[in-house]
């Protein structure tokens, strides 16, 4: 047991079996200070009992969007984890636009659910890695599934550039060639480029130009071996404005497998003291 169990709020929909989730957590040692059946309930809950974290279904009366957006901005400091199935992505993502930092599925083993909810409330701010890069994922094989009807593949579309905006971090997508595929509008802000003048270019463009051929052997290096990868804070990794300034940055990576090949996906966070 924690000297200071972590304090949780649940919300679930009427469907769920009462009181499962709370004693599984319980049983991890997690406080479970509160639990809601509605939006109203959860945002109200959360006002009264400040948790670190909430759990909210994506299903709950009332829209779980609606509660992460409540108690975001009622109850100071709390953490929203979307509780979901495996099949509830569109309905995960709305959550997350609303400010959930990440999600959880139901069924998750009780060891690995108290993992996901301690790492929420510790966590920097923001969706991580893991939970963008696993929807990006589960997205492009909806996307890449030629039986969808025209209008399902829209709509997969549609979310995954809605998630890819919703990243905290600059998203920079390249292909086998290192040619970048995909940004988002963080990565504008942060290069001062718009993405037209970077669909195209070999990502060593946003590089300064002593990195490049280093870079370049770096980058084939990872495409013939992919894996999750946080390359983390050094001094000598840096990206070039487009006014030629250099600033620090944080970069983590990802491979995502496709029909077309592989596409690697880095989340650039930019350090304190860049100019």
């Amino acid at each position: 047991m924690e000297p200071f169990p972590l304090r949780v709020l649940v919300a679930e929909d009427g469907s769920a079996t009462p009181g499962t989730l709370v004693a599984r957590l319980e049983q991890a040692g997690i406080a479970v200070v509160g639990a809601a059946a509605d939006a109203a309930g959860a945002i109200e809950q959360a006002r009264r009992t400040s948790p670190a974290v909430a759990l909210i279904d994506v299903r709950l009366p009332g829209g779980g969007a609606s509660a992460t957006e409540g108690i975001i901005g009622g109850a100071d400091g709390c953490r929203v984890l979307a509780l979901a199935a495996h099949e509830d992505r569109g309905a995960i993502l709305q959550m997350l636009l609303a400010g959930a930092v990440g999600y959880v599925v139901k069924d998750t083993p009780t060891g690995e659910l108290a993992a996901i909810v301690r790492s929420a409330a510790t966590a920097d701010a923001g969706i991580s890695v893991d939970v963008m890069t696993g929807l990006m994922k589960d997205l492009l094989r909806e996307i890449a599934d030629r039986s969808e009807s025209e209008a399902a593949l829209r709509g997969s579309e549609e979310r995954f550039r809605g998630l890819l905006e919703a990243a905290p971090d600059a998203v920079v997508i390249v292909n086998d060639q290192g040619e970048i595929v995909l940004v988002n509008e963080q990565t504008e802000l942060m290069f001062g480029y718009e993405r037209r003048d970077l669909l195209g270019k070999r990502v060593e463009f946003l590089l300064p130009e002593r990195f490049h051929l280093e870079h370049i052997e770096h980058r084939m290096g990872y495409r013939s071996a992919p894996r999750r990868r946080r390359m983390g804070t050094v001094p000598d990794l840096a990206g070039r404005r487009m006014n030629g300034r250099e600033f620090p940055v944080d970069v983590s990576l990802s491979a995502l497998e496709t029909d077309e090949g592989t596409l690697i996906i880095a989340f650039v966070r930019e350090v304190s003291g860049g100019a």
